[in-house]
């Protein structure tokens, strides 16, 4: 079974590395939306910046005030080039990966499959993951070790044929043929009561066990690891959902403290609670 066993091992790295190759693209994707937000919360940021000045300069807001607000708009610097470096490092993850660099292209858009139920992918999981097949596969080894310790017990039972074609025969001047032959039985006696080779058989017994209960650990880990893929999924669909609303609300909101800041009717502290 080793070379199942190998295969099952080339299956599951080569798993590894798509997942992780995804992992690490959407993660580029991920770093230019934030990029993104970053540049027009800076955006915003500028024009209440120039606003408070405006303000400023009628004699409606302080010093003070123009000068917090700059404080603002340093920061949103600050995270522009914070997020561009975070999408540089992000790329050069990916590169890393496949081992040569390009543009990456792509985008969040997605249609959200309702999922099926839970038990569902458990047991496409449990019939499919490598793991489980290379623990099915040391499991059948341990079983024939435990069989290999037990037959060092039993009679063994070893046949022997020779056969001879030769002239002279004896004195005879001729072509002769003779065949011999021989059967042999040996049965150690120690062995056979098991006594000398009781240690090797509790030993493979052992591990035998050993690889149950290690498969069984495996069965619970991926199950385990499903459950919470799962619950992840349904989560984010729903926060998805709910957080598409509150994005427009904010856009909203944002939008009439500005203008209301602009009148002089709300102030610096009213705009910066809707960012």
């Amino acid at each position: 079974y080793g070379y199942e066993m190998a295969k099952e091992e080339y299956r599951r790295t080569a798993n590894n590395l798509v997942f992780d190759v995804k992992k690490a693209f959407y993660s580029v994707l991920l770093a230019e939306k934030f990029v993104k937000i970053s540049e027009e919360s800076r955006d915003v940021m500028q024009k209440h910046y120039q606003v408070t000045q405006s303000l400023y300069r009628e004699g409606k807001v302080s010093g003070y005030d123009v000068s917090k607000v700059k404080v603002q708009l340093v920061n949103s610097e600050t995270n522009v080039i914070k997020s561009q470096n975070n999408l540089e490092l992000a790329k050069k993850f990916l590169f890393n990966l496949i081992n040569q660099e390009g543009e990456v292209r792509g985008d969040f858009k997605v249609d959200l499959v309702k999922p099926e139920g839970l038990d569902y992918y458990v047991s496409e999981a449990l019939g499919n993951r490598p793991e489980i097949k290379q623990m099915e596969y040391q499991h059948k080894i341990s079983g024939l070790l435990v069989n290999l310790s037990v037959a060092e017990n039993l009679p063994n039972v070893s046949l022997v044929g020779n056969y001879d074609y030769q002239k002279p025969y004896y004195f005879t001047n001729e072509w002769t043929g003779v065949l011999s032959g021989m059967v042999m039985l040996n049965y150690p006696i120690l062995d056979g009561l098991g006594i000398s080779n009781y240690a090797k058989i509790k030993a493979a017994k052992s591990r035998q066990k050993e690889v149950k209960i290690s498969g069984q650990r495996v069965n619970d880990g991926i199950k385990l690891e499903v459950e919470r893929t799962y619950l992840n999924l349904t989560e984010s669909e729903k926060r998805i959902s709910a957080q598409a609303q509150n994005v427009e609300n904010a856009k909203e909101n944002l939008r009439l403290a500005q203008e209301r800041y602009r009148l002089g009717v709300v102030s610096d502290m009213e705009v910066r609670d809707t960012h």
